[in-house]
């Protein structure tokens, strides 16, 4: 439901959001048998986090990935290079839609 919401830009998933956007609380939450399937998990929830908040700052409602900015900006610091990515596209777009 959160990630519905980010993709409109929703303040209400701010802080489901920053949770999916936290590597630590992710690794506290996500109990899979190996470390490659905890990884994989973690990146996945990150990039869902990331691509909705994309999302909303196309749709013309950037206020919401304005206000994780910080989260979003340590993402650019992720070993995960899909996230990583992700996260300095979302900060570009950032940066053009002022």
């Amino acid at each position: 439901a959160a990630v519905a919401l980010a993709r409109r830009g929703d303040p209400a998933a701010q802080g489901t959001l920053r949770e999916m956007l936290s590597p630590a609380a992710l690794e506290k939450v996500i109990d899979l048998p190996s470390a490659t399937e905890r990884r994989s998990k973690i990146e996945a929830i990150e990039l869902e986090a990331l691509l909705a908040l994309q999302a909303s700052v196309a749709a013309g409602k950037p206020d919401l990935a304005k206000s994780l900015r910080a989260e979003v900006e340590a993402e650019t610091k992720s070993g995960l290079v899909g996230v990583r990515n992700n996260a300095q596209a979302l900060l570009k777009s950032l940066q053009s839609n002022p």
